[in-house]
Order: C-alpha cells, then sequence, then structure tokens
C-alpha cells in the first residue's frame, strides 16, 4: 500500500499540470472495490490533479478512456491489458507473481519486452522502480499475430460453450 501511494503522488508531481484519473477496474463489493483504495489515497495525498472515476463505466467507455489517455499506469490484470492493447503508452506496476503472475504472462505473450522493460516494474524486484512516462516513451504497438491468435482462441472457445458455429479464420 506504501509503494502504491509512493507511485501515485510521484505520478501527481510528474505529471503535475494534467488531470490524473484513477479509474477503478473492479467496482463490486466482491473482490475489493477500487473505489475505496483510491479515495483513501486522493483524500490522503492531498493532490488538486488527482480524480477518481466514481461511476462504473461500459466496456465501450473504458476502451474510449485508455485509448484517448495522454499516458496509461496500470496495475491491475484488466486495465494492464486494455491499456497495453489500446493506448501503448502504459507503465505497468505489477503486484502478481514475477515469474508465474498473470501480468507478466499476458506481457510476455504480446512481446512487450525487451522493449518497453524500462515501463515495468514488480513489487518484488530487487532494485524496484517507480517508471514515469514523458515525451521520450515510444508508443508500444500490440502485435496483430497476437490478437489474430486470441481472437481465434477466444471465438473457438465461445462457440464451445454455445454450442455454436462461429467462424474463426478471419
Amino acid at each position: 500500500k506504501k509503494l502504491l501511494y509512493e507511485y501515485i503522488d510521484k505520478i501527481s508531481d510528474f505529471h503535475n499540470s494534467e488531470t490524473i484519473l484513477l479509474t477503478p477496474m473492479n467496482t463490486f463489493h466482491i473482490g475489493g472495490d477500487d473505489r475505496k483504495i483510491m479515495i483513501e489515497i486522493k483524500s490522503n495525498l492531498k493532490k488538486n490533479n488527482i480524480q477518481i472515476v466514481s461511476e462504473p463505466l461500459s466496456v465501450t467507455q473504458l476502451l474510449d478512456l485508455f485509448y484517448k489517455s495522454q499516458s496509461c499506469y496500470g496495475m491491475r490484470y484488466h486495465s494492464v491489458a486494455l491499456q497495453t492493447i489500446m493506448n501503448g503508452k502504459n507503465s505497468i506496476f505489477d503486484y502478481t507473481h514475477p515469474i508465474n503472475g498473470k501480468i507478466i504472462n499476458f506481457l510476455k505473450d504480446c512481446n512487450f519486452f525487451p522493449s518497453r522493460k524500462d515501463y515495468y516494474t514488480n513489487v518484488y524486484d530487487e532494485e524496484l522502480k517507480l517508471p514515469l512516462i514523458d515525451d521520450s516513451c515510444n508508443q508500444f504497438s500490440i502485435d496483430k499475430e497476437y490478437i489474430f491468435k486470441s481472437k481465434k482462441n477466444y471465438l473457438g472457445y465461445i462457440s464451445k460453450i454455445l454450442n455454436i458455429n462461429v467462424k474463426t479464420d478471419s
């Protein structure tokens, strides 16, 4: 929790003329409503440029927000996945296992490394860095083959679950 406060404080100071929009991935009490800690962080840091998305966003609204953002900082798996795909100018603060975690494995699958290694940190790293996004940060473009492969796999799963024939080759 201390590291999260420190990182958001650092992001807020670095982007002091910009709005920092804390966007919850979970707004349901089961699994922990992200807004609870976001309100706590905003209250304790007392930063004028930090705002919180308080109402749940639709999937379309969330994708649009990430797509249009100047930069993205993600920690939860779905924020990392969506920001990486929709924006590509993102920094990742990974709290999952550094070898077997879902975040690191998603990033390996979509070839995020080595070109973006400076924008990734894991809470278990010996030398913890808190990377910031500036103008020198190149936008990551996700590998189209990864998207096509994922689409084919997901459509295959859906067709099996629903017992329907779904075209997966285009």
